[in-house]
C-alpha cells in the first residue's frame, strides 16, 4: 500500500514520519529502540530554513531526524538522554556503588552538591557536550579561582556518571575525557596528581632545621615516622600501640585508619575505618629512627594528661597531642609549615648580596612527605646490590599497582640524575 505523501506550507514534499502542524512546527514521528512512538519537533525543515522570529535557537528537523536515525542503528536512547538530568544519572549512579567505602561516598556526593547540582546538573545528559563541559571546567578555575586539584577532583566525581551512561546505551560518547584533555593542556596547568616531595637535599635541611630548633621538639616523633615510613596521615592517626612491634627489628602493622570529617549524620568527628584498599593492610618494618622515635613518643606520653579517648572501641593511640588528645592533620601541617618558614627566613636573613637567590624549600604537607619517602625508596632501587625493587617500593606504600607508585608518588629530581649520571661517566660505548 502506498504511502500518503504530505507537503508542508512551501509546498515542499515531506519525507515519512515527517509533518508540519497548523501552528508551523514541523515534527518527526519514530519509535525508539523500545518500539514506543516518540516526536521530536523543530520550526525549520532543513539547514536552510531561517530561523522562526520569536522563537529559541534550534536545530532543523532533517538535522535531528538523521541524529536519531544513527542513534537508533546504534542502540542508543536518543530519547532518554533528552529527558533525564545528569542530577538524576548521579543520583542513580551512587546508589549502584553500594561497594564505596562510606567516606569515599560522602567525598563525592559533597564535591557533586557543592559544584555541580545546581549549575550543570540541571541539563539533561543530551545537551551536555565536550564543549559545555570544557567550559563549565574552565569556567571553575577561571572566575571561582579553584585550583587544578579541585577541578580534578570534580573531574573523577563526573566521568564515571557519564561513562555509566554511555554503557547504558544513553548517550554516545563521554563529553568528560575530551574535556579534562583540552583543560589539562591549557598554559598554566599544573598536574594536581604530580605533588612535588622534597630532594634529597630539601629533606636534609627540612630535618635539620626541626631538629636544631626546640621550638619543634614536641613534632620531631610524627614527623620522624612520617618521612621514614611514607604512611598516609589517616593510616599514622590509627596507630595503636598494639599495632607496634618492638621485637627484633620492629614492625608496623597497618590495619585501620582514623579520619576525622563530617560523616552522613552531618556531625564531624573522628571514625576508625578500615584502610583504604587491600593492598593497604601491610606490615613495614621499622627503620632505626623511626624505632627510636616511636619508643620516645612511648615516655613522652608519660608526661601528657591523662585521658582514655575510645573512638569506636579502639584506645591506647600512638600519636597524641600535648592535651593528651588524638592528633589533628592540621596541627601536622602547621607543624610542616613553621618548619619550612623557619629554615626559609633564616635563609633569607643569609642572602646579603641582591643578586644572589636564597635557596628556599617548597611548600610541603603531610602527604606530601609520603610523596618524599616513596622517591627516596625509588633512588634506592637505583643504586646498585641496594636489595629493593619497585614492588618493595608498591608494598610499603600501600598501592594497588606499581604504576600509581611510579607514575604518581615518585619524582626524578634533576639533583639525583646528576648523581647516578656521575656513576657511570664513561661506561657508555660511544666508539
Amino acid at each position: 500500500m502506498a504511502r500518503t505523501i504530505f507537503k508542508d506550507n512551501k509546498g515542499r514534499t515531506l519525507r515519512e514520519g515527517e509533518r508540519q502542524k497548523d501552528d508551523g512546527r514541523y515534527e518527526y514521528r519514530y519509535r525508539d529502540i523500545y518500539g514506543i512512538m516518540r516526536s521530536v519537533y523543530s520550526w525549520r525543515l532543513t539547514e536552510a530554513d531561517p530561523q522562526a522570529k520569536g522563537k529559541k535557537h534550534c536545530k532543523c528537523l532533517r538535522e535531528l531526524e538523521a541524529e536519531i536515525k544513527k542513534d537508533l542503528h546504534d542502540g542508543i536512547d536518543t530519547f532518554l538522554s533528552k529527558k533525564v538530568t545528569l542530577n538524576e544519572r548521579f543520583d542513580l549512579y551512587m546508589k549502584s556503588k553500594i561497594n564505596l567505602k562510606e567516606s569515599t561516598a560522602l567525598n563525592y556526593r559533597y564535591m557533586y552538591d557543592k559544584y555541580v547540582r545546581d549549575t550543570l546538573g540541571r541539563l539533561n545528559l543530551a545537551d551536555i557536550n565536550k564543549s559545555k563541559m570544557t567550559t563549565f571546567y574552565i569556567t571553575l578555575i577561571t572566575e571561582k579561582g579553584f585550583q587544578p586539584i579541585t577541578v580534578d577532583n570534580v573531574h573523577t566525581v563526573l566521568n564515571p556518571v557519564f561513562a555509566d551512561a554511555v554503557v547504558d546505551d544513553i548517550i554516545r560518547k563521554n563529553p568528560c575525557t575530551k574535556a579534562m584533555e583540552t583543560v589539562r593542556a591549557m598554559p598554566g596547568w599544573n598536574d594536581p596528581h604530580k605533588i612535588k616531595g622534597m630532594t634529597c637535599t630539601e629533606q636534609r635541611k627540612f630535618v635539620n632545621c626541626m631538629l636544631s630548633n626546640d621550638c619543634f621538639s614536641r613534632w620531631v616523633n610524627v614527623i620522624t615516622v612520617l618521612l621514614g615510613t611514607g604512611l598516609r596521615i589517616s593510616e599514622l592517626r590509627g596507630l595503636t600501640w598494639d599495632d607496634l612491634d618492638f621485637e627484633g627489628d620492629g614492625c608496623i602493622h597497618i590495619t585501620k585508619q582514623l579520619i576525622y570529617r563530617k560523616w552522613s549524620d552531618g556531625k564531624c568527628y573522628n571514625k576508625v575505618k578500615s584502610v583504604k584498599y587491600t593492598a593497604s593492610e601491610r606490615t613495614i618494618p621499622m627503620e632505626p629512627k623511626v624505632r627510636e622515635a616511636l619508643l620516645a613518643e612511648k615516655e613522652r606520653q608519660k608526661t601528657l594528661p591523662h585521658r582514655n579517648i575510645v573512638i569506636d572501641g579502639y584506645s591506647d593511640w600512638v600519636f597524641l597531642n600535648r592535651y593528651g588528645l588524638v592528633l589533628s592533620p592540621k596541627s601536622v601541617n602547621d607543624a610542616i609549615d613553621s618548619i619550612i618558614s623557619k629554615y626559609n627566613a633564616a635563609e633569607k636573613e643569609k642572602v646579603s648580596n641582591e643578586d644572589e637567590k636564597p635557596k628556599l624549600l617548597p611548600h610541603q604537607t603531610n602527604h606530601m612527605l609520603r610523596h618524599s619517602y616513596c622517591t627516596r625508596m625509588i633512588e634506592k632501587c637505583c643504586e646498585p646490590n641496594s636489595g629493593i625493587d619497585v614492588k618493595i617500593v608498591q608494598y610499603l606504600m600501600g598501592h594497588n599497582d606499581a604504576k600509581t607508585t611510579l607514575d604518581i608518588y615518585a619524582d626524578v629530581h634533576e639533583e639525583f640524575v646528576k648523581q647516578t649520571m656521575s656513576r657511570f661517566a664513561g661506561e657508555i660505548y660511544l666508539g
